[in-house]
């Protein structure tokens, strides 16, 4: 606003003007509402989701809310707009909402994006596995010599592969819950055992399998230890 202010002095008729301008400013920031937080799951075949970003509610004391200007700032590290389409990853991600008034004042919130996965791995067990009993009459099976010989999946990664026997043999209890892995003995020839087989992913899912496994002694035998001769009388029994 500019204003004109002019003095006269009346007796001698002389005149001075001045021009004086007074700025309006707006100061006040825009009132913005976020969207609510967000969960979004993986589907089987991607280990990322595709997220839409809402457009925010916003008010301002001077300008209409078809002029405010919006930015969303994700995880810190990129800038995107209301509107557009990203690609998150699993795990929390934050979404910085800006709002932007003609002056040049903003206001911001924040608002959780939460990408979850919640498939668990895909396992494929073999039908079944012959084992050999090593000369000492062990062998040790590992957790992923059994995940190699079958299939062992998952949408996004695999953090940890176990084994486990159904049953107490060879000594070892432990064997029983899921470890890196089990072995089997003399005890076990002719009978039918079954293995587990538990694929844990990154995020915590986890699946299991069951496996027959047959072992065998296929070490040559030991050459045979006769008795010395002997001489027997007739009347001697034997």
């Amino acid at each position: 606003i500019r204003r004109t202010w002019t003095a006269i002095d009346w007796c001698t008729r002389a005149m001075r003007s001045e021009l004086q301008e007074i700025l309006v400013s707006d100061t006040t920031d825009p009132v913005i509402v976020c969207p609510r937080d967000t969960n979004l799951y993986l589907k089987y075949n991607s280990c990322t989701s595709a997220y839409r970003i809402p457009t925010p509610a916003a008010t301002d004391a001077c300008s209409p809310s078809a002029t405010l200007l919006y930015a969303v700032r994700v995880d810190s590290s990129y800038i995107a707009i209301p509107g557009s389409t990203i690609t998150l990853n699993p795990g929390t991600h934050t979404l910085d909402y800006i709002a932007f008034d003609p002056c040049g004042n903003s206001d911001t919130c924040s608002a959780k994006v939460h990408v979850l996965d919640k498939i668990s791995p895909t396992l494929v067990c073999p039908p079944g596995l012959v084992v050999s009993l090593d000369p000492a009459g062990m062998v040790i099976i590992t957790a992923d010599f059994i995940a190699s010989r079958g299939l062992v999946t998952d949408n996004c990664c695999i953090d940890d592969v176990d084994i486990r026997r159904m049953t107490v043999a060879c000594g070892r209890p432990q064997d029983t819950l899921f470890r890196d892995d089990v072995a089997f003995c003399c005890d076990d020839i002719r009978d039918t055992l079954m293995l587990v087989l538990k694929a844990t992913d990154c995020s915590g899912n986890m699946n299991f399998c069951m496996m027959e496994i047959y072992v065998q002694d296929k070490n040559p035998m030991g050459t045979p230890q006769c008795p010395g001769d002997t001489t027997l009388n007739c009347s001697d029994d034997y």
